[in-house]
């Protein structure tokens, strides 16, 4: 396949795409991508049973035409993982393509690793519900719990930021359904995510004036590099952080009204310039106990607080006019000289805690590679714990003296675990090339943890039960890890 000199230089973009620093916006053609496989991964969520795995496979070498999502099935995984199964017949080994799916032998035992299962990734996906969403995707949310009263939605809708083609793309989910995953819709293929399932720019409302509110709308685009995903259930919103630019997207996903999602507006200067007149923004996190965001900053080492204001116009309806961004003056600032925060999780005193500042807020900075803990937001830090090289992402997980913070570790190929009560790390976890980013099965005290493997062309499955003999280290990986695709 012959390839154009923009794609060529796309190439340079696989690692650096995974880690929400660099993408090309356009969208070659060529080969269509695979229904049964998991390419590049960039983000995965568990769907509210626990029973399958929604991934997104980047395509952040533009091998295929389109990126994908698949739905992989948990619960087939889990049954291999119990089954009686060979050693690998040597180191690094991968099945040959021409082997059935279906195979028998579609697992092994890692020669190296014989606690860890490799197993064969077409088997689990479900190629009827396999979706194409377009390149450069990563970032996922999904929208269960509708209203002020988090009543669950009719329908179960996963959003996906598209950097290749610079749109928020949404697709309905029902794991019931004889096909997980939807998104098809007028003059698109089945498999396909069209145009009326991207959130690209304001839909234009004809009117009175059908030319003015064509030029308005055009006005209203979705700012280039959508990266970091919030939801904001009570009021049906979406929040989209932009890595270049530093805006902040506000999408209207209100589902009482039949429309579709429709992007209301941005907000820009959200976070402040770097010495260069940069901003981004590479993750945006709920504070559950209040209406505040927080966006961490691409190009600062810092995370600003965020607080919606505004209460729609009276059909309920979010609108330019009266729904704003403000800062709400809280801001966790390192002290270490250097760049990019990754990520901020807030950590809540236990019950009858006598140490009542074990309330905390830690934030994860890139460069130099650090954890930082605060005790109150505007602040210097009071914990520095050290980190991996290159940290790229921060989730949390666990409750009470169970609850730990996780640090996903892209260029070692390792996720760091900390008790952020002590706080210290308790744990490295060997996940293999690439990790970008991980998701936990449901329920705050659950206990396997899946790892993207962005670098692998795989899911790694971990068992984070405490007390396990398996404790914090992978029990299974869904895909046999290869530097590329089959």
């Amino acid at each position: 396949m012959s390839m154009t000199g923009g794609a060529r230089r796309c190439l340079s973009t696989v690692v650096l795409a995974a880690i929400g620093l660099s993408a090309c916006a356009l969208n070659q053609e060529g080969v269509p991508p695979p229904k049964n496989d998991i390419f590049y991964p960039g983000g995965a969520l568990v769907d509210e049973t626990g029973k399958w795995l929604f991934v997104t496979n980047s395509n952040s070498d533009l091998r295929y035409n389109d990126g994908t999502m698949v739905a992989v099935n948990l619960e087939a995984a889990e049954t291999d993982r119990a089954g009686t199964w060979s050693a690998c017949p040597k180191v690094g080994w991968i099945p040959p393509s021409s082997q059935s799916p279906q195979d028998a032998n579609h697992c092994c035992w890692d020669v190296l690793d014989r606690l860890a299962l490799n197993c064969d990734s077409r088997t689990y996906v479900d190629v009827a519900s396999t979706l194409r969403i377009g390149s450069f995707a990563g970032t996922t949310t999904r929208q269960i719990f509708c209203g002020a009263n988090r009543e669950p939605c009719p329908k179960k809708r996963l959003f996906v930021s598209v950097r290749g083609n610079s749109s928020i793309t949404w697709i309905d989910a029902d794991v019931n359904a004889d096909r997980k995953l939807t998104c098809a819709g007028s003059g698109s293929a089945v498999d396909e995510c069209g145009t009326d399932h991207r959130i690209t720019q304001r839909p234009i409302d004809p009117g009175s004036n059908p030319a003015a509110t064509i030029v308005d709308a055009a006005k209203v685009i979705l700012p280039e590099e959508p990266y970091a995903l919030a939801t904001f259930d009570e009021r049906n919103w979406l929040l989209v952080g932009h890595l270049r630019g530093g805006a902040v997207s506000l999408i209207d996903i209100d589902q009482s009204r039949g429309q579709p999602p429709s992007l209301i507006g941005w907000y820009g200067a959200i976070v402040p310039v770097d010495t260069n007149g940069q901003r981004g923004i590479t993750s945006l996190t709920r504070l559950s106990t209040t209406g505040s965001f927080y966006a961490g900053s691409r190009y600062l080492p810092r995370a600003v607080g965020l607080q919606m204001t505004g209460q729609g116009d009276n059909s309920g309806a979010a609108t330019l006019d009266n729904i704003a961004v403000i800062g709400n003056g809280q801001q966790y600032v390192s002290n270490l000289p250097g760049s990019e925060t990754r990520g901020i999780q807030f950590i809540a005193p236990l019950p009858d805690d006598p140490f009542p500042e074990s309330g905390l807020a830690f934030v994860l900075q890139r460069v130099p590679p650090a954890l930082l803990g605060f005790q109150v937001a505007n602040q210097p830090p009071v914990d520095v714990l050290e980190t991996c090289n290159s940290p790229t992402f921060l989730d949390r997980h666990g409750t009470g003296i169970n609850l730990r913070l996780y640090v996903t570790c892209f260029e070692d190929g390792q996720v760091y675990v900390f008790d952020p009560r002590l706080p210290r790390l308790v744990d490295v976890i060997e996940v293999g090339r690439g990790p970008a980013g991980l998701v936990f099965s449901p329920g705050d005290d659950s206990t396997t943890m899946f790892v993207v493997g962005f670098g692998a062309n795989n899911i790694s499955v971990v068992d984070i039960k405490p007390g396990s003999t398996t404790e914090n280290h992978v029990i299974q990986r869904i895909g046999f890890p290869s530097p590329v695709p089959r």
